[in-house]
């Protein structure tokens, strides 16, 4: 009984703070912004193997604020006219061990469907998150400790599916269901990551009306068709393990081609010479592989989906040069680059092994030449 009235609380709170927001800005409608307001809850769906915090059942609510995308831009009306925003969102996970979480992403709903009374959406997002509780050195032999989280700053990546309903001109309602991952890159150990399966209900308000958007229809233009030549250098830090405090500085070259198919997407081909000081501590400590390489060469090929300026990377590579032995010759590459130009771009990555063992984070620029 406690626990409805807490929620029905939390429902009430968001359906007021939406209304004053709306009726405080409603005076610059023509800015054309959606807000919403959200509670959502689920589970953790971790293997029970990273669970040393044991079960969680998280609820949360969710603040956000979009536009929609009319078409000004061509690739705007390649995906059906998106809606692309900021949201805030505030995770309990009801675990003493995890305490709670504050993410603020970046997102675009991407239309699959459109008719006058709903949308029907895919979500991509990608954000940093906070969190209140992490892992404490020396707790690994209590009954119970946070080996999910390893900083207090971490990666949020979130991919959902929902429907949006519009009864009335202005109001809209929202159910969507969402994978949230929360996730350090393995910059601090531990670093096992939490996996979240919610289900969120919302309520939205439109500033500009729904039947007052005009989308616009802009003529196909032509896309660069030669291939291109890229290169890309990135770094970051690398924590060895849960008891050592040190962070080990990462390197990453990699030098492509990429060829664009269309307006949204291209592929790419090239190799990446990876210099991790972490693998060279471990070697300058080792009896066993003593004066052996710490760097690896890679060959790799991959996909880009581009939305706009944005760069959405995902790569499967093979070491071809790895003297001091990685989990696996097969690594997998998933990223973001923003162009800032035709040929400048900033670039974001995460590599992984075996699908699931994150082995390090960069951060990086580039040139396409």
């Amino acid at each position: 009984m406690i626990k409805k009235i807490v929620i029905k609380r939390k429902i009430i709170i968001l359906t007021f703070v939406i209304f004053i927001c709306s009726c405080s800005i409603n005076v610059y409608s023509q800015l054309a912004y959606n807000l919403e307001g959200s509670y959502f809850f689920g589970s953790n769906i971790n293997k029970k193997s990273d669970r040393e915090f044991g079960e969680t059942t998280p609820n949360g609510v969710e603040l956000s604020i979009s536009k929609n995308r009319k078409g000004n831009i061509y690739w705007e009306k390649s995906y059906n006219y998106p809606q692309i925003g900021w949201s805030l969102k505030w995770f309990d996970h009801k675990n003493k061990y995890l305490g709670h979480s504050f993410c603020l992403n970046r997102y675009v709903n991407l239309i699959l469907l459109r008719n006058k009374q709903i949308d029907f959406y895919f979500k991509l997002s990608q954000g940093i998150m906070y969190a209140s509780e992490i892992y404490q050195s020396g707790e690994k032999f209590n009954k119970r400790y946070n080996n999910a989280i390893g900083q207090k700053l971490n990666f949020s990546t979130e991919l959902g599916l929902g429907i949006n309903m519009y009864p009335t001109e202005k109001f809209g309602l929202r159910w969507e269901t969402f994978l949230t991952h929360f996730s350090n890159g393995a910059m601090s150990e531990p670093n096992d990551g939490m996996n979240l399966l919610m289900i969120k209900l919302g309520l939205i308000y439109m500033m500009e009306g729904r039947n007052n958007i005009l989308y616009s229809k802009p003529e196909k233009t032509e896309f660069d068709k030669k291939i291109r030549f890229n290169v890309n250098i990135s770094g970051g830090v690398k924590q060895i393990n849960s008891e050592s405090e040190k962070k080990h500085l990462l390197i990453t070259v990699s030098p492509y081609f990429d060829k664009k198919l269309s307006h949204m997407s291209s592929i790419n081909f090239g190799a990446d010479l990876f210099m991790n000081m972490a693998e060279r501590h471990r070697i300058d400590n080792s009896v066993k592989y003593a004066d052996t390489d710490y760097k690896r060469i890679g060959i790799s090929i991959g996909h880009e989906l581009l939305i706009g300026p944005t760069g959405i990377l995902t790569q499967i590579g093979y070491h071809v040069y790895s003297p001091y032995p990685a989990i696996s010759r097969f690594y997998q590459k998933y990223g973001m680059k923003y162009y800032v130009s035709n040929k400048f771009f900033t670039s974001f990555s995460v590599r992984i092994f075996n699908l699931e063992v994150s082995d390090e984070t960069t951060f990086g620029i580039g040139v396409r030449l």
